[in-house]
């Protein structure tokens, strides 16, 4: 079948050998792109996760001031935080 469609059965071993190293040298590249990927990801993904967990401790922090009133906690918090950041930060 092979023949029919003008394809020699007889490949000799240069021609295997070729194609063994380009793939090779391909899949090297997918594997370091992939290593990447995951280097790049890592980071971003524990650097999302402690934002959350401080968006939601200063939520509780806000409920803390004013568990009725939200936007009152939030300005007693903003408060508090601005006078420390003129008084001791800066």
């Amino acid at each position: 079948m092979l023949e029919q469609l003008g394809f020699s059965k007889d490949l000799n071993v240069e021609t295997w050998a070729l194609a063994f190293m380009i793939s090779a040298i391909l899949l090297g590249m997918i594997i370091v792109q992939y290593v990447f990927a995951w280097g790049i990801f890592i980071p971003i993904l524990l650097l999302n996760i402690i934002i959350v967990v401080l968006i939601i401790n200063f939520a509780k922090l806000v409920n803390i001031f004013a568990p009725k009133k939200a936007f009152s906690g939030l300005m007693a918090a903003m408060f508090v935080f601005l006078m420390w950041l003129q008084n001791y930060a800066l």
